[in-house]
């Protein structure tokens, strides 16, 4: 660093002072190549969690994909008109060579209502799209293209529990039986919420016929508790020998409460599929998600979270099944994902993840005539599979997915509303007098350097040893020492007369120069050349090492 000392004064130039802090502690700094594990050096909390993910680099990620979706073939929906709807996918199963999935199927007269006149749904009219639904059965044999079969669970007659709907299904695998856990429905969607509990079928085929083997297997918690009101959305799996169900429940709602609330995942695990479950203390034990996606992977278990919650959109992972960690980050979520995960049921003691399966779009058709479908999604969530397309992180729509986002007329009053009251306040400060510096007199040379010899290096037009008898002042600042006299200290160089003359407008700035006055009147100073010349400063051969340039000096009292 170079220094001019001064009457308790340092000259200090700032690039010197910018090159000694970069030098410093570069063997703490982050590397360029990326570490495989976390580094031993202090690190911001960002850096720190990204070596929490399974891996810091996310095309290494084994839990980070990308989504590919396709629309399925085989299903009718009765030209779009809102009385045929499929949705909730159970996760795939293999049979025998033929893929099996159970869903939620609406037939009904006329398209759903809203839960807002649930009290004007009949038997006949379905307030939501899960109201009057049956649970139907569908194979393929490539995942694409499927046929629907029947119905496997139907409504029981009333009071029995599901009489309103049933609905949600997922497919248990357990002991060469098959079981259904489904949402069972004992009135009407809208009127207190979604208030229902989760019913069990069993069946020897996946064909059926399906045996009701018990209700709500899962129960509520006690009041007050999270999960007070509804069970919804089990998944099973097999896990350390047991069937763990997770499910969902939404809180902080109903009936004084409709647009505050929160969405959390609960577990129940035993050792017979039809009970009795015993949910775990720690539930819940995701706090987001609207639907329910587990499957087996490695020791553990992974979970996709999509809407709702601070940790939408993420795939979480837990060694244990219960303590979930956020994995990654994604984008464009599957709804109501059914992978198809063939270790779902074997008790895997190393889950291999999934690539395929099955999900819902739920605002297909027209508004007063919509319903949901089923489509097919592809993704890289395994470590069978490797496809670096589904490792990609930027995902680009087209601008018309983003414009369909747009404002509502509310919204777009409340702008509006903004806009007038913010231009208003404006016109009414315009009026106001404002400041406007302007300049007094004339300009006043008070300072030019005398001629000199260049000091060196060479440059295009510029000579060291030379003598040039024009030089021109740059960026200067001015300091008053402890006698009270002001000093000028800036950049110099000789006037180069190039063409254009931008070309050397900055050449040879390699020095500086001193001037002072005998005044301690900085009024007085500023008259016509009263600066007094001093040897210029700085040049570099008096700061072997450092760059050439010497720029934008400043001053600071030395302690």
């Amino acid at each position: 660093m170079s220094l001019l000392k001064l009457p308790n004064i340092v000259f200090l130039s700032m690039v010197f002072i910018t090159l000694s802090c970069s030098v410093s502690g570069t063997e703490d700094v982050f590397p360029h190549k990326m570490p495989a594990e976390k580094p031993d050096i202090p690190m911001s909390s960002a850096m720190e969690r990204m070596f929490d993910y399974p891996a810091p680099l996310v095309y290494d990620n084994e839990l980070f994909s990308r989504f590919k979706y396709t629309r399925l073939e085989g299903f009718d929906y009765h030209g779009g008109d809102g009385t045929v709807s499929r949705r909730d996918p159970s996760r795939p199963i293999l049979v025998n060579g033929k893929y099996y999935i159970y869903y939620t199927k609406r037939h009904t007269k006329v398209p759903p209502i809203g839960s807002r006149r649930a009290n004007e749904a009949t038997d006949e009219i379905p307030s939501t799209d899960w109201d009057l639904c049956d649970i139907w059965y569908a194979t393929s044999e490539d995942g694409f293209t499927w046929k629907e079969q029947w119905v496997a669970v139907s409504k029981p007659s009333k009071p029995k529990s599901g009489w309103r709907s049933v609905c949600t299904p997922d497919i248990l695998v357990w002991k060469g039986k098959y079981y259904l856990y489904y949402q069972s429905f004992d009135e009407t969607s809208g009127l207190r919420g979604d208030w229902c509990s989760v019913s069990v079928s069993y069946a020897d085929s996946p064909e059926g016929p399906w045996i009701h083997g018990a209700d709500s297997v899962i129960p509520f918690g006690k009041k007050g508790q999270w999960d007070q009101d509804a069970t919804h959305n089990p998944q099973p799996i097999v896990y350390k020998g047991k069937i763990y169900i997770y499910y969902k429940a939404a809180y902080n709602k109903w009936p004084d409460i409709r647009d505050r609330r929160a969405i959390a995942h609960g577990l129940a695990i035993a050792e017979n599929p039809l009970g009795p479950f015993k949910k775990h203390p720690l539930s819940p034990v995701l706090n987001s998600g609207h639907e329910t996606t587990y499957f087996p992977f490695k020791e553990g278990v992974a979970a996709l979270a999509i809407t709702d919650g601070n940790e939408q959109n993420t795939m979480q992972y837990s060694n244990d099944g219960v303590n979930f960690r956020v994995a990654s980050c994604l984008s464009l979520t599957p709804t109501a994902a059914a992978p198809f995960t063939p270790d779902a049921f074997t008790d895997t003691k190393y889950g291999r993840g999934v690539s395929w399966g099955l999900c819902h779009f739920i605002n297909a058709g027209k508004p007063g005539k919509r319903y949901s479908i089923i489509a097919r999604f592809d993704c890289d969530l395994s470590l069978d599979v490797d496809d670096p397309v589904l490792k990609k992180g930027g995902v680009y729509h087209h601008p018309d997915v983003y414009f369909k986002q747009g404002l509502s007329s509310v919204q777009r009053r409340r702008i509006n509303e903004f806009n007038r009251r913010i231009l208003e306040d404006s016109k009414s400060k315009s009026t106001e007098k404002i400041l406007i510096p302007k300049q007094a007199n004339e300009y006043v040379w008070i300072y030019k350097p005398s001629g000199d010899y260049f000091f060196g290096p060479d440059t295009k037009h510029l000579k060291e040893g030379q003598w040039y008898d024009d030089w021109v002042p740059n960026d200067h600042t001015f300091v008053k020492d402890e006698n009270g006299k002001w000093h000028i200290i800036g950049i110099t160089h000789p006037l180069v007369k190039s063409d254009p003359i931008r070309e050397g407008i900055h050449e040879g700035e390699f020095a500086s120069f001193h001037a002072v006055s005998s005044s301690t009147s900085f009024k007085e100073t500023l008259k016509e050349r009263h600066y007094c010349d001093l040897p210029k400063i700085l040049p570099p051969k008096e700061r072997p090492g450092e760059p050439l340039a010497n720029h934008a000096p400043y001053i600071i009292k030395k302690e």
